[in-house]
């Protein structure tokens, strides 16, 4: 979704009116501007968490909201502006089936109540700047496009202006945003044309089954020979700017690029600039979240964004999310490491030093977990296992393997984030694993029933006295109970 978080103003009395529109559906959409040159989302909503505090405390989420100095009634569904990281969000205040206050009223009615049309203001600043202007109008109609899809009331010739919605007599006499649009050579047919783009990927999306692929961790580093980090003037796949021979690589960019790449089956629309300005991006058409998500690259800032001078930030992969909610992360490093895997911490903000956390860009496809994607903490020391694998290592980063059988096994270390996390010791059955394992490798061993095992005990299958007891045991099962058990069958 385009629409990047929910800050609902339940303090606003528009909210607690909670109006519904007629049949909870809105009949088309009025595109705002604030009127007012500050594009900080912060001066609006809510959010201190991602868009900042708000100091004076004149957001919209109080009964009635200051404008112009005095207390007023009104509330619109949502804000497009800028978050605490200088990101380009849209942010929603007020449910959709809820009637706003925000256009005031025409000769006609008004577009408020019936019909009632979904509204959203974009935070205006001084209106000299392009870069903020396309990112604002973007996303303004990828939330437009994305709206009218959840709701089919809403048709193209009904995505509106508030000049617009004035001249039909629905509206009070403001001229927003052609104000702003006209400063770019714009005006609203460019802007329905954008939103008409985007329904048509859009459509196209909604009609076909999501992909949905398999995801396995990446550890270790990709071969040399992997046409995901090769640059395509050498006849690989990677768009991002070569670095040496025919590779993109060290380079937190092409290597994310590439990741991404490997990940979703298909040439990514990321930014090929510095690390810090991907998460910003948001015409690449991908979700932005600051929840983690398995194969979502990972942004981070360094000093001012877009000022190289001070740095430009990073990218990684998030290749497993472990319990605590930390990330473990596949990456690269320009001028230093190819690959590298690193786990940032949930309760820094994943913020590492200097370099400051923006958030997710989530892969456009469903992601099916494999068993190595789960962290390896979902296990314990002392828990007997199932080992699948044919290989173990003599340490959990090794990159040489030595054959040896599968079969039940003790863990006995964990080592959360490294490329085989689980140590295993056979517990003998044939069993010959002991070392550093694969976490994919490793199942939960099918637990038998008391009668079952028993009854095993009984044709032999357990050997006799303490061999017995020593094998049930390292199976993790209670032997006074099996042996209880078999001593009742044996009456």
């Amino acid at each position: 979704m385009a629409l990047t978080f929910k800050a609902i103003a339940t303090k606003n009395n528009c909210c607690k009116a909670a109006r519904k529109m007629p049949n909870s559906s809105p009949a088309g959409f009025i595109l705002h501007s604030t009127a007012a040159p500050n594009p900080e989302l912060r001066r609006y909503v809510d959010a201190p968490d991602i868009v900042g505090k708000n100091k004076y405390g004149n957001h919209w989420n109080v009964p009635k909201p200051d404008i112009n100095g005095k207390p007023t009634e009104i509330c619109c569904h949502g804000f497009i502006g800028k978050d605490l990281k200088g990101n380009v969000l849209a942010a929603q205040i007020l449910p959709y089936e809820y009637c706003c206050w925000n256009c005031g009223s025409g000769s006609k009615g008004s577009y408020n109540y019936s019909p009632a049309y979904i509204q959203f203001e974009v935070c205006e600043d001084n209106l000299t700047d392009r870069t903020y202007f396309e990112q604002a109008f973007d996303l303004a109609a990828r939330v437009v496009a994305e709206l009218m899809e959840q709701f089919p009331t809403i048709k193209l010739e009904n995505v509106i202006s508030h000049k617009e919605a004035c001249a039909r007599g629905y509206a009070s006499n403001h001229g927003d945003p052609e104000n702003w649009l006209s400063k770019f050579d714009k005006d609203m047919n460019w802007f329905r044309n954008k939103v008409k783009g985007y329904l048509k990927t859009s459509n196209s999306a909604s009609t076909n089954t999501v992909k949905t692929v398999n995801f396995s961790p990446r550890l270790t580093a990709p071969p040399i020979t992997d046409k995901h980090w090769i640059h395509t003037s050498k006849g690989g796949l990677n768009e991002c700017i070569l670095i040496s021979g025919n590779s993109v690589l060290p380079n937190c960019v092409g290597y994310a690029w590439g990741r991404f790449f490997e990940i979703i089956g298909e040439i990514p629309k990321l930014s090929k600039c510095n690390a810090e300005m991907w998460y910003g991006n948001t015409a690449d058409g991908y979700e932005r979240s600051q929840t983690p998500a398995l194969g979502a690259i990972a942004c981070w800032s360094k000093g001012a964004v877009g000022n190289e001078a001070d740095g430009a930030g990073h990218v990684a992969v998030v290749e497993r999310i472990e319990p605590n909610g930390d990330i473990v992360t596949s990456n690269s490093a320009y001028g230093g490491s190819r690959f590298y895997t690193k786990t940032y911490e949930k309760r820094n903000g994943y913020n590492s030093g200097a370099l400051k956390f923006q958030g997710f860009i989530l892969p456009p496809v469903k992601i099916k977990e494999t068993a190595a994607s789960k962290p390896a903490t979902e296990f314990k020391v002392g828990d007997i296992v199932d080992f699948t694998g044919t290989t173990h290592y003599t340490g959990s980063t090794g990159t040489r393997g030595t054959a040896c059988k599968s079969g039940k096994a003790k863990i006995t270390r964990i080592a959360p984030g490294t490329a085989h996390p689980i140590h295993l010791v056979n517990t003998g059955n044939g069993s010959t694993v002991y070392g550093w394992v694969n976490a994919e490798d490793v199942q939960s061993a099918a637990k038998k029933t008391v009668d079952e095992l028993a009854r095993e005990v009984i044709r032999g299958d357990w050997g006799n006295g303490d061999e017995r007891k020593k094998r049930l045991t390292d199976a993790g099962y209670n032997y006074s109970v099996i042996q209880a058990r078999v001593n009742e069958f044996m009456k």
